[in-house]
């Protein structure tokens, strides 16, 4: 294995092992009809921040969107509990996934909802209120991030 791969085999590693011992990696936040899951995440050797968009859909909550903001592979859902459409980030045309993450939110929140399927909610959010709320849910963010990164 070449030393560079060995070296991120490491960092992931140890990564994976401190954040099993952490308390969590994780916070919630509802604003404007919805839940927001704010993450680090570890899965299948790729980590990042990660932000999942619920609503209440007929009685129940769905996960609508999830934005996984990973190093090796950035890429969003639409409904990824259902159909689970998933677009990739190409690193040239989107160097800062959480940045493009957060600018999706707060411009296109209601169009992505619906290319998701759910038009309901895409109809009663309030994006305002999510507006006003992206700032501090990047700050939380990049706090998450900082503590899983850290040694």
């Amino acid at each position: 294995m070449p030393l560079a791969r060995r070296n991120v085999a490491r960092w992931m590693a140890r990564l994976e092992e401190k954040m099993a011992n952490q308390e969590t990696l994780t916070a919630w936040v509802e604003v404007g009809g919805l839940r927001f899951t704010l993450e680090y995440r570890v899965f299948r050797g790729d980590c990042g921040p990660a932000i999942r968009v619920w609503g209440e859909e007929s009685g129940r909550w769905v996960q609508a969107l999830r934005f996984d903001c990973f190093v090796r592979d950035p890429h969003y859902h639409y409904d990824p509990d259902g159909r689970n459409i998933q677009l990739h980030l190409h690193p040239e045309t989107v160097p800062d996934p959480l940045a493009w993450s957060i600018g999706e939110l707060q411009l296109n929140l209601r169009p992505m909802l619906r290319a998701a399927g759910y038009p309901e909610l895409a109809e009663h959010v309030d994006v305002t209120a999510i507006a006003e709320a992206l700032p501090q849910m990047r700050a939380t963010l990049e706090q998450l991030k900082a503590r899983a990164t850290t040694a």
